[in-house]
């Protein structure tokens, strides 16, 4: 089984980017993570098992899960194992919400069909200091 870690990349613009009042900056999560929050996920990816990717930008307030009850949900699968630089969150009936502050919790990395268990996301402040030695 491919291992799959390491799941960020970084890229240098040809030209700097224009903020405009949807364009903005996101902070980067430094902090440890508790498991008892909640995060928001956004993206425009499948909005199910076989669906077609979403054409508009959706979002979804999930719990994060511990790395041990992640890895309990995903015994006896074929799924990958779980490294430090990953987090898990799901639910089984999720709340939509909006956020306040946005800043980036995780990326998307890997899970096993869509919503049928929980999806397990890069942990950015696993990478800030990568991040931040090659972002300069």
């Amino acid at each position: 089984m491919q291992h799959l870690q390491n799941d960020v990349a970084l890229l240098q613009l040809s030209t700097p980017v224009k903020y405009t009042t949807y364009i903005q900056p996101i902070c980067l999560n430094s902090e440890e993570l508790t498991y008892k929050e909640k995060v928001d996920l956004a993206g425009w990816g499948k909005t199910g098992n076989y669906g077609s990717p979403s054409k508009t930008l959706k979002t979804v307030n999930m719990p994060l899960i511990s790395p041990e009850a992640c890895k309990r949900t995903y015994q006896g699968t074929n799924a990958p194992p779980m490294g430090p630089g990953m987090i898990c969150a799901g639910s089984q009936a999720p709340l939509k919400d909006a956020c306040n502050k946005a800043t980036q919790v995780g990326v998307v990395s890997w899970g096993i069909g869509c919503g049928e268990k929980p999806g397990v996301y890069t942990k950015v402040s696993h990478y800030l200091p990568w991040i931040t030695k090659n972002s300069k």
